[in-house]
């Protein structure tokens, strides 16, 4: 090899030769050209050969070598790796792309920071399966969520311990630093031996990180990894990685505890900050005790860090406030400690940081799409139905088209929409989709029409949404796995916010979990599924009030169902848009009205300070006795006008 070629291409394939052309397109359309292609061949028994060949005489910089048996895709990248040499070393599995600046930007990251064990940029899923094989549209990309917000040199080891951003794919290592470890996989993991590079790699060394999206992983359906998840080696090897590092000198005593905290996690269910406060508890030998308190401190630290970079992510790792909690402790034991002070002032500053912050910081509710549709393949005891329904008026088409944009794109195939207008369906484009039903009735019978479209609908779960409204691609995901783990579930909303017409988000509604008084007072839960099972003990019909259906029928789920039918998914899922006419007060105040007679309390409703908003005046049965407590000693200058105030003023 040259001395110009500094960076060996490794491309892994078996029986992808439908994908080698746009891979080797992608490579040899790199801007940074002092790189070295070796097309790995596992005895595959398509065209690959052929394709192969017909590159390498286009580009000298191409090889080519074949198995005569299928090694297996961990032992086929450690042979490549063997039979090359250049300074670094990147794995380009033959279905994966490139944008041309990849190695440009990668290598040239590591050229100027050589304290860097590898270079990684950000990334996007693209989905090329047929229709219905993973409920997700094909020609879908998404963004992958990474924890860094920024490019530059970090530190990935408190975060890998919890998952991998990292694919192979997109990563560029130093050869010299792999080879002090043992080489490109030591260990034989089928499915996570990429994680246990970047752990080992990330033990010596920090990283570059390129914000910037600039590969693509294909998901068609015959991944490697979906055979290993379903197969079951997926969980386990999640499990003896995390022995792995627990086991090794190359961490640190808190990175290795973290590593058997996040262990725990996996097998219990629990969180991380539950897990890690019952560590050294009173019930714990008084060994294993010591040896906890010697490290307890930036232990703590440790699981902070981890828990506030997957906040938002619905892992449940942890929560902002618990993660202060560990802080605090770390620096009740250790006072004056540097990271955890650092990392508490940081948790501070985002909490006041403004909402394209927190956006950003939030891209993604899950580490990998992904992640997902193996979710929903593998775990879902069924798969609902969601069923969206939608009053428009003329004005609002284009309202209408943004939220059928949005759902298009939904990852979860399984909805229906059903729009209710007052005028016919004047878009040839409309009628052509499957899963929308018009139905043309006048504003008086509106509500009727709603109604029957539900009664006749087949849908599981459904909602009445605002023209306009948009959701995030994995939306429906997020909401058919909760349906999923909480069964007992009636009623199910999200975190909202508005949606301007440049497409900016604005004004985001943190919601509470149930809270009886806020119902009371306003409709704070918006947009919500409804279990269509839950109707026929909560009056029949969906709904009743023009103007608060929704607000009415969440009160009525409530008299049928009680608080533990109200679920809450602490996420901004959905976006409304910023014109969104508000129901009519009156309308409100009679569902709040109906909700009292059903429950048999006595109250006045009244305006509250806000439009919108309601304070109920609750009757009491009999005026109250109450008693009156004087603290008092030797003052009677101040007692006697006192007890001539309670004289006079009360009966």
């Amino acid at each position: 090899m040259s001395q110009a070629q500094r960076i060996d291409v490794l491309i892994p394939t078996y029986n992808h030769g439908h994908f080698l052309d746009q891979c080797l397109s992608a490579v040899i359309a790199q801007t940074r050209g002092d790189f070295s292609v070796l097309v790995i061949d596992n005895a595959s028994s398509d065209d690959t050969p052929a394709i192969v060949a017909r590159w390498q005489k286009r580009d000298a910089r191409v090889r080519y070598l074949r198995n005569d048996i299928n090694l297996g895709h961990v032992e086929n990248m450690k042979k490549a790796y063997r039979l090359t040499s250049a300074e670094y070393v990147v794995v380009l599995p033959a279905d994966d792309l490139w944008q041309p600046t990849f190695l440009e930007q990668t290598a040239g990251a590591l050229d100027a920071h050589p304290e860097c064990a590898y270079a990684y940029t950000g990334w996007r899923n693209f989905f090329d399966m047929p229709d219905g094989g993973s409920g997700v549209p094909p020609g879908t990309e998404s963004d992958a969520w990474i924890p860094h917000c920024a490019s530059g040199v970090v530190e990935d080891m408190t975060w890998l311990v919890v998952g991998n951003w990292i694919p192979l794919s997109f990563g560029v290592f130093r050869r010299a630093v792999c080879d002090r470890l043992g080489g490109l996989f030591p260990e034989h993991l089928g499915h996570i031996a990429d994680l246990l590079l970047w752990m080992r790699l990330s033990a010596l060394g920090k990283s570059c990180f390129v914000k910037e999206p600039l590969g693509k992983i294909r998901h068609h359906g015959k991944n490697t990894t979906h055979d290993l998840v379903a197969s079951g080696r997926s969980a386990f090897e999640h499990i003896h990685v995390l022995d792995l590092v627990y086991q090794s000198d190359l961490w640190s005593h808190p990175i290795r505890l973290l590593a058997k905290c996040c262990q725990i996690r996996l097998m219990t269910g629990m969180s991380l900050y539950d897990t890690a406060t019952r560590f050294g508890n009173e019930k714990t030998p008084a060994m294993i005790r010591d040896y906890l308190e010697r490290h307890r401190s930036d232990f703590y630290v440790a699981v902070a860090r981890c828990i506030i970079g997957y906040l938002g992510t619905g892992t449940g790792v942890g929560t902002n406030e618990e993660a202060i909690r560990l802080l605090d402790a770390a620096l009740e034991l250790s006072p004056g400690h540097a990271e955890a002070t650092a990392l508490l002032h940081s948790t501070q500053t985002l909490e006041s940081a403004p909402y394209p912050t927190w956006i950003r910081n939030h891209a993604l509710t899950e580490i990998d799409a992904e992640v997902f549709a193996e979710r929903m393949m593998l775990r879902w005891r069924e798969k609902p139905v969601f069923h969206l329904l939608m009053w428009v008026e003329p004005q609002q088409r284009a309202l209408l088209a943004d939220t059928i944009d949005a759902l298009s794109r939904s990852f979860y195939r399984d909805w229906r929409l059903t729009v209710i207008a007052p005028f016919a369906c004047l878009d040839p484009v409309l009628g052509e989709i499957p899963v929308l039903r018009w139905i043309e009735a006048d504003p008086d019978s509106a509500l009727g029409a709603l109604n029957q479209a539900v009664a006749d609908g087949d849908g599981d779960w459904f909602a009445l949404i605002p023209p306009g409204l948009r959701i995030e691609p994995h939306t429906l995901l997020r909401f058919g796995d909760y349906i999923d783990l909480h069964p007992e579930w009636r009623l199910i909303y999200c975190d909202d916010d508005s949606i301007t017409e440049d497409g900016e988000r604005i004004d985001p509604r943190f919601k509470p979990d149930f809270n009886l008084d806020m119902l009371r007072s306003t409709d704070y839960i918006g947009p919500a599924f409804v279990c269509r099972a839950a109707l026929a003990a909560a009056g029949g019909s969906a709904f009743l009030i023009p103007g608060a259906e929704g607000h009415d029928l969440a009160l009525r789920i409530l008299d049928a169902h009680g608080e533990a039918a109200f679920g809450h998914i602490a996420d901004v899922l959905m976006h409304r848009p910023e014109a969104i006419r508000p129901g009519a007060d009156d309308a409100h105040r009679m569902a709040i009205v109906m909700h009292l007679e059903r429950r048999g309390v006595a109250g006045k409703v009244l305006a509250g300070y806000l439009p919108g908003t309601f304070h109920i005046e609750y009757a009491h049965p009999s005026p109250a006795a109450v008693t009156i407590v004087i603290p008092n000693k030797d003052a009677l200058e101040f007692l006697e006008p006192c007890l001539n105030s309670l004289l006079e003023k009360t009966d």
